[in-house]
């Protein structure tokens, strides 16, 4: 009986692990991995600020990008009221990525980076571009859909294709589901 037992819940395990995975549109993928591109990131923006002693959060920056966001959503016609939590999401996330590096450090002194490109000069414009690339392709994927651009369905799909050290997958479906929100200006 235990033996009969064991196996159904391996063939259970197996199902559930090899079921396949909805399978977003290429434009869809293509903002899934500019997110990704984005939050990985965070890395070089937490050396940069673990070299100077800065904390991770800097909640004046924090309410700048998300003006700069809201002005920039609503000129490529996406909804800023819809968008707002989508920003918040990625700041979150953001915020989380370079604690856990920053902890990472603490712990492990020896592993702490020596050098980071400069926030300002190299790592910034770069975060600013792939934003432009995110709310291009979220715009451009509301005007090509027929329906909705974003699916609840996709979410497994952008959990796997949002692969970064140190973000979780709480943060992560928090990111998608506020994605599945925006909506554009009408």
């Amino acid at each position: 009986m235990m033996k009969r037992f064991a196996i159904l819940m391996l063939v259970l395990t197996v199902g559930a692990v090899t079921a396949p995975v909805a399978k977003a549109e290429p434009l869809t993928t293509a903002v899934f991995e500019s997110i990704r591109d984005r939050l990985a990131l965070m890395k070089s923006v937490a050396a940069w600020k673990a070299l100077r002693n800065l904390p991770v959060e800097d909640l004046e920056r924090e309410q700048k990008v998300l003006q700069s966001s809201l002005g920039k959503a609503e000129a490529v016609r996406i909804d800023g009221s819809t968008a707002q939590a989508f920003f918040e999401a990625q700041i979150d996330a953001a915020k989380e990525i370079q604690s856990c590096w920053m902890d990472r450090w603490t712990r492990d002194p020896s592993k702490a980076p020596q050098t980071a490109p400069d926030l300002i000069r190299d790592i910034r414009p770069e975060l600013i571009d792939l934003g432009a690339v995110i709310l291009k392709n979220v715009a451009r994927a509301w005007k090509e859909s027929e329906d909705l651009p974003f699916h609840v369905d996709d979410e497994p799909a952008f959990v796997a294709a949002v692969e970064v050290d140190c973000l979780s997958g709480a943060a992560k479906r928090q990111i998608y589901r506020a994605l599945v929100s925006v909506q554009p200006l009408e």
